[in-house]
Order: structure tokens, then C-alpha cells, then sequence
């Protein structure tokens, strides 16, 4: 129930702080702007590796579950859930360090890790891979 409520508020954060990250204010300065995205991006990213976590949380759940009913299958299933999901939450949180804000192509280097989940679900997705 508790892992419900936190998805729950970190989904609803999710367009407030991408809109702070795409948009900018024209009566701002282009220094207090950048601030502000830079910001917005870190905040962003920590709210995305919260995301994850907490599927893995739900992939970790379900595991415990279903030891009990032997489905190896399934079992094999949720492990790789679970660990594809921890893995892409370290990513983010790594992508949080002020290291990741440089701009590459007038994008931070953190914009690009977002990639790394949003393409993984679609390879898995396309192939019918499951990790």
C-alpha cells in the first residue's frame, strides 16, 4: 500500500518537473534559466530513479510471492525484472551527480541516460525479450 501512494506522488511529479526542464521563462536571465534547468534535471532524474526503485520493489514483491508456487518461469521472470529495474535505478541515480549537468549538443549529459530506460522498454517490448 505504502509503495502504491509513493508511485503514485512520483508519477504526478513527473510533468511539473519535465515541464521545468523543457520550457524556459523569457523574463528570466539565460544564467537564471540554465539554474533552474539544471535544477529541474536533477530533480527529474532523482524522481525517475524513485520510479524505479520502487518497480523493482513490486518485481522484488512478486518474486517473494511466487517461490512459493513453483513457476520457474515466472520466477526467472521477476529476478530479471527485478534486476533489470535496481540497474536502471543506479543509472539514474549516477545521473544525478553534478558530473552528468555538462551540455553535449545543448543537452546535459543526464538527457541522454534518460534514453537508456525509455529504449530498453521498447527493444523489450519489439523483440519479446525479457531480460
Amino acid at each position: 500500500m505504502v509503495l502504491n501512494v509513493i508511485m503514485l506522488l512520483l508519477v504526478a511529479l513527473v510533468p511539473f518537473l519535465l515541464n521545468a526542464v523543457e520550457l524556459s521563462n523569457s523574463s528570466l536571465s539565460v544564467a537564471k534559466n540554465l539554474a533552474i534547468r539544471n535544477y529541474s534535471a536533477t530533480l527529474f532524474t532523482l524522481d525517475l530513479f524513485g520510479l524505479l526503485l520502487v518497480l523493482g520493489l513490486f518485481y522484488w514483491i512478486l518474486e517473494q510471492k511466487e517461490s512459493k508456487s513453483r513457476a520457474p518461469r515466472l520466477l526467472r521472470l521477476y529476478k530479471n525484472g527485478r534486476n533489470l529495474m535496481f540497474i536502471l535505478a543506479g543509472i539514474m541515480l549516477l545521473s544525478a551527480a553534478p558530473a552528468f549537468s555538462y551540455v553535449i549538443l545543448g543537452n546535459p549529459v543526464r538527457l541522454y541516460l534518460w534514453y537508456v530506460p525509455i529504449m530498453l522498454f521498447w527493444l523489450r517490448r519489439l523483440t519479446g525479450f525479457r531480460f
